[in-house]
């Protein structure tokens, strides 16, 4: 039912083109869900653990480019692409 569909469409990251803080906005119900972020050839920099609603990640020692963060909640992978500056 609609009812099971509410934890993976409120995600928002943001701002985007990004600088040295990423925001990480979701409804999940879910407390805890993994953060990943790859880079556009599939490196992986860095995996975090993240347990609330609104959570900052400094990527202020990232290079300038196209990155993809893959959040997984539940079983259930959701990949947002954003710039960093």
């Amino acid at each position: 039912s609609a009812n099971n569909v509410d934890y993976i469409d409120e995600l928002q990251i943001y701002p985007n083109p990004a600088s040295r803080i990423l925001n990480i906005k979701s409804n999940f119900k879910q407390g805890n869900f993994t953060l990943r972020i790859n880079d556009l050839v599939g490196k992986n920099i860095t995996v975090e653990q993240l347990n609330n609603n609104t959570s900052f990640i400094d990527i202020s020692k990232l290079t300038s480019g196209i990155y993809f963060a893959t959040i997984t909640s539940l079983k259930k992978n959701t990949v947002r692409k954003f710039v960093i500056e």
